[in-house]
């Protein structure tokens, strides 16, 4: 999963790595594309773009020439074939002021699950879904339901460090060939859903079977009981 920002950077430093070893020299002008709804786009807006990217750094590191946000003038950048950078995302780098939903999984249970508490009743509600495969599809399912279920602005809590990292990383992305169909379809949807999505969203990733107080622990805690395998209890021996 590549995000837009690391592919735009990618093709910079390749660019300016070739044009050093055939001419010896670097670029007059880079030209990125930023998608702007304003119709202006200040020097501080742009420096906070490639402040926010780790991979732009590296690929400018040391150009001290010009940047252009603007379309070079040839038919090739004709305005119905545009690739743009967005300076704005619905995912908040801060837990918002909403409804906070928690997901879970087991591999050996197979339920994806998602609980939340309804805000007007108080009351923890569940959806709870077989699904087979590993315990991190089984989740990343349970996420994708979320994203389905809630347009709203949401906080999303997982104690899955790699569901966590995909989600934050999903935002125009673009995948890889996956050889796992259940995967690369979850993941689909997942890209899909937050790219077109309006509302903000934070996600935020706990460490699994936490015992500190807090509602955060709560729900989590209330998720893992939720995907946890239903215990049998032992049969009377009555032979003995």
């Amino acid at each position: 999963m590549t995000r837009p920002q690391e592919l735009v950077a990618e093709l910079i430093w390749k660019a300016r790595t070739w044009i050093r070893e055939l001419a010896g020299c670097d670029f007059e002008r880079i030209h990125i594309p930023i998608e702007i709804n304003s119709g202006q786009i200040t020097k501080a807006m742009l420096e906070h773009l490639i402040h926010e990217n780790e991979a732009l750094q590296f690929a400018l590191d040391s150009y001290t020439v010009q940047i252009s946000v603007h379309r070079p003038a040839h038919k090739l950048f004709r305005e119905q074939i545009q690739f743009k950078l967005s300076l704005k995302s619905v995912q908040s780098k801060r837990p918002l002021k909403a409804l906070t939903v928690f997901t879970d999984a087991s591999g050996t249970s197979h339920k994806s699950v998602i609980t939340w508490k309804d805000p007007q009743t108080q009351q923890w509600e569940n959806d709870i879904v077989e699904v087979e495969g590993s315990p991190q599809v089984a989740e990343l399912a349970a996420v994708v339901r979320a994203f389905e279920k809630f347009p709203e602005l949401f906080n999303l809590v997982t104690d899955s460090a790699y569901v966590a990292g995909v989600v934050s990383r999903a935002e125009q992305a673009v995948l890889s060939e996956v050889s796992n169909s259940a995967l690369f379809n979850l993941l689909s949807k997942l890209v899909n859903l937050i790219s077109h999505r309006e509302q903000q969203f934070y996600v935020m990733h706990i460490r699994s079977h936490t015992d500190f107080p807090g509602f955060i622990a709560e729900g989590n805690r209330r998720a893992d009981a939720l995907a946890a395998p239903v215990e049998m209890a032992p049969l009377p021996n009555i032979f003995g």
